[in-house]
């Protein structure tokens, strides 16, 4: 579970494993989905049959030895004559090729069945005896506990991925309120500077312009007839002019005169323009569209009446405004509104932009709370993936980049030392099996506190699974300040420990490698201390 990079090679490590046993040329592992209460064949090796695909519900897997085992939760050998004697009794029912022998052990957490796995031969001179049903079922305990972990471990990788890619994306959400509040907050600050208005529409310009395509952009407002339309901005790439192009027109039948009819804004492609101008909707001086793309808002005064628009567009079939373009330009306008309306009440609009500011300076503040949060987020869901999770000590990733980190100083510094003890508890086993694996976990963790009291304060100690522990002791003077780790390990490991009630002794076996040349990689080290 710990060496496999994903469950499929997991399961073939399994089988391969199984054939270690015993004949397992043919061999195949199935699981229970409780939630679909389905079967399926996670893996399946078989001289003649293919594996079965996808989900099979239960009942269609009824009367056949593997569901005899599912649902008897026993090991089951079955020989010619056994079978023929199921067959009699109506038992069970043949299903693919049929064999010579069959041994299926159910695999069971928690006294509840999650699967079975199963070998068959299809030779006379192979069999199976008693023997093999009794190692396969011993083999199917330690399947379940390694497939658990790896579930887990698995489980944990993909809840931090999606974790991972969940920040990623609220923090570029973030990043892009952060610029769109900071762009409302320098137009509040130019409507409170009470600039030139030619300057003014100048900057509001520029910072449309980090928000959305706006090459070409104009602001077009009524005279106080009401008959004519004034350009006091005009930015166009098909003129030669740049910026502003002061020019003025009767109110006639245009887009700009569409959208101060309406009141409402416009968004349109150029399919939607030209079908407009087939129904009359605005009208142009040449009969043809230039904009491939435009979008148009409103300017309204405080008591609703609409007094001019801004407006931008595009000239190429590549760039096309959409509705959140739309909303942020016509919140925009409404800033722009104030400002223009501001030289008649210039004292309102000051408190106006105060209110404003704080409301800006808060959402601020709370955008940089939520990133500091999910910031802290991130670093526990890294934490998490570089640690043990019953001991919480670093787990092999973190160790193995410790190890390296610590290779590469030594060949920066020659003189620099170091060494790495590989830890076996030698009866972890016998106490697991006969106490029960919340003792073992118990132990775990008492060797863990152990070995973190008997080294110093910048070692390392790690878990890299089962009851294999690894120290990494840095900044050495010579072998001694080892052996004194070690022995203060030992002397630590000596005083029993009760484990549900029972005084426990545990011993461990030490090995070391000290660092050298030779070692280049830290599989190398771990290698050699574990011989």
């Amino acid at each position: 579970a710990l060496d496999c990079p994903d469950i499929d090679e997991f399961y073939a490590q399994v089988h391969e494993a199984t054939g270690q046993l015993m004949n397992a040329r043919n061999f195949y592992i199935v699981l229970i989905d409780p939630v679909t209460e389905c079967l399926r064949f996670v893996y399946h090796q078989d001289e003649y049959d293919e594996a079965p695909d996808g989900d099979i519900p239960l009942d269609e897997f009824e009367g056949t030895l593997t569901m005899k085992v599912l649902k008897s939760a026993q090991p089951l050998l079955v020989t010619p004559e056994t079978w023929q004697q199921m067959v009699e009794r109506g038992e069970v029912r043949t299903v693919g090729a049929l064999g010579v022998d069959w041994l299926g052990v159910p695999l069971q957490h928690n006294g509840k069945v999650i699967g079975m796995m199963a070998v068959q031969s299809y030779d006379e001179s192979l069999r199976y005896t008693e023997e093999d049903r009794d190692l396969l079922s011993f083999a199917s305990q330690l399947v379940v506990t390694a497939l658990l972990r790896l579930q887990d471990k698995e489980r944990l990788q993909k809840e931090v991925e999606v974790q991972t890619m969940r920040l990623r994306i609220q923090a570029a959400e973030i990043e892009k309120d952060q610029l769109i509040q900071e762009s409302l907050y320098r137009i509040s600050e130019l409507t409170a500077q009470l600039l030139p208005m030619e300057r003014f529409y100048a900057q509001v310009h520029n910072i449309i312009g980090q928000l959305l395509y706006a090459r070409n952009f104009y602001i077009a407002l009524l005279d106080e007839s009401g008959k004519r339309l004034e350009f006091v901005y005009y930015s166009d790439e098909t003129l030669q002019e740049s910026h502003q192009s002061y020019k003025s027109r009767k109110i006639g039948k245009g887009l700009t005169e569409y959208v101060l009819r309406t009141g409402k804004q416009l968004l349109a492609n150029r399919e939607k323009l030209e079908e407009m101008l087939s129904a009359g909707d605005f009208e142009t001086p040449d009969g043809r569209i230039k904009a491939w793309s435009w979008l148009g808002v409103p300017l309204r005064r405080s008591d609703g009446s609409v007094f001019g628009a801004m407006v931008v567009q595009s000239y190429s079939p590549e760039i096309s405004y959409q509705n959140e373009e739309a909303d942020i330009l016509q919140f925009v306008s409404n800033h722009v509104t104030t400002a223009i309306e501001r030289r008649k009440a210039a004292e309102q609009e000051q408190r106006y932009h105060r209110m404003l500011e704080r409301q800006v300076r808060l959402r601020t503040a709370e955008l940089e709370e939520e990133i500091r949060q999910r910031k802290a987020m991130e670093q526990q869901l890294q934490h998490l993936a570089m640690h043990d999770n019953l001991t919480g000590l670093p787990n092999r990733s973190l160790l193995i980049h410790q190890i390296e980190a610590a290779i590469s100083r030594r060949n920066r510094q020659p003189g620099y030392k170091f060494a790495v003890l590989f830890l076996d508890l030698d009866r972890f086993k016998i106490i697991n099996d006969s106490l029960g694996h919340r003792a073992g976990d118990l132990l775990l963790k008492h060797v863990a506190e152990v070995l973190k009291k008997a080294t110093r304060e910048h070692d390392t100690v790690a878990r890299l699974g089962g009851d294999e522990f690894v120290i990494l002791a840095e900044q050495l003077h010579d072998a001694n300040d080892v052996v004194d780790i070690a022995s203060r390990i030992t002397e630590l490991l000596s005083q029993p420990v009760k484990l549900e009630k029972h005084p426990t002794f545990v011993n461990t076996s030490i090995g070391i490698a000290f660092s050298d040349d030779r070692y280049q990689s830290a599989e190398d080290m771990l290698r050699d201390a574990d011989n």
